[in-house]
């Protein structure tokens, strides 16, 4: 059996790693963990996940950072299949970048720190006090800070509160100070009704339809469920795993900007059923997401409901 020893060695001279398809497997996990397949593989931003169907990993990188993507292709060959995303994303949203207060969830929020990062807010929750707030990814505002988020029109739009990075959690709280309020209902433009009302929550099994609407892609639907805990969202912080994955193939469902944005099920011609959060990409046809109770129990807070 080849030790993490003979993985890394092969890393750096560029072999590929050959073996049987369970043992390949196996190797290939720990290859990408290790994240020492290039000198900047631990500082990349990327998305993964494992697809039964071939046997590979399926990985995403930026175009920006190609190098990165081929000497994992190198190292791995066959057992996996990188692929690239554009280095500027398309907005195809509607206006969100105006919100008024209260606030609808998917909206467009961007951060009073140069260190935080432009992002999207999820759906209106309730803390353990009641009191109404919003939630994003964790990796927005960076493990620890505290950041002001406002809408493109400048307005306050909320502080990150009790921010999550874990190697299962990416996730924060934000939190109006009674100044801003939150409503239930979340953005889902383009097309219509370009707002749904939240009237209720729950984890999706692969059956489910599935959407998803992040501040800059917007509103997409018809999304497959492929895997319930097999997606791995990485950044220079380090990796989030356990994360649900789901695919349109062919068509752009996720960009750059739409992390914590809302995922949910259509209800009705004007509701939604929440079912998770945005985390990131393992490709611009693939999403990866957190699940509704991840959320809740990561951050002690309840989705709020019309």
């Amino acid at each position: 059996m080849r030790t993490k020893a003979f993985l890394i060695a092969a890393i750096v001279t560029g072999l590929a790693v050959t073996a049987s398809p369970a043992a390949g497997t196996q190797q290939a996990d720990d290859v990408l963990a290790a994240r020492a397949w290039h000198p900047d593989a631990a500082r990349t931003s990327y998305g993964y996940y494992f697809d039964p169907t071939d046997s590979k990993y399926h990985v995403s990188f930026s175009g920006r950072n190609r190098a990165v993507g081929a000497a994992l292709s190198r190292a791995l060959g066959a057992q996996v299949a990188v692929s690239y995303t554009a280095e500027t994303p398309t907005i195809q949203a509607g206006d969100r970048f105006n919100n008024l207060s209260p606030f609808t969830g998917g909206a467009f929020i961007t951060p009073d720190s140069t260190t935080a990062r432009q992002c999207t807010s999820g759906f209106a929750i309730r803390d353990g006090f009641g009191v109404l707030g919003s939630v994003t990814a964790g990796h927005c505002a960076g493990h620890g800070n505290i950041v002001n988020y406002h809408t493109g029109a400048g307005l306050f739009y909320g502080q990150t509160q009790g921010s999550l990075r874990t190697t299962t959690r990416d996730m924060a709280r934000l939190h109006g100070f009674f100044t801003v309020s939150y409503e239930p209902f979340i953005h889902t433009d383009p097309g219509a009704p370009t707002k749904r009302r939240v009237i209720g929550k729950g984890d999706p099994t692969l059956t489910t339809p599935i959407c998803v609407s992040g501040s800059i892609t917007g509103a997409r639907c018809s999304i497959t469920l492929i895997s319930l805990s097999s997606g791995t969202a990485c950044d220079a912080f380090g990796c989030t795993s356990g994360l649900m994955v789901g695919r349109r193939p062919g068509v752009t469902i996720v960009q750059g900007g739409d992390s914590g944005g809302p995922v949910y099920s259509q209800s009705g011609t004007s509701d939604a059923i929440i079912r998770g959060m945005i985390i990131g990409a393992a490709g611009s046809d693939t999403v990866l997401m957190h699940k509704i109770s991840d959320v809740e129990s990561g951050l002690g807070v309840t989705v709020a409901t019309a």
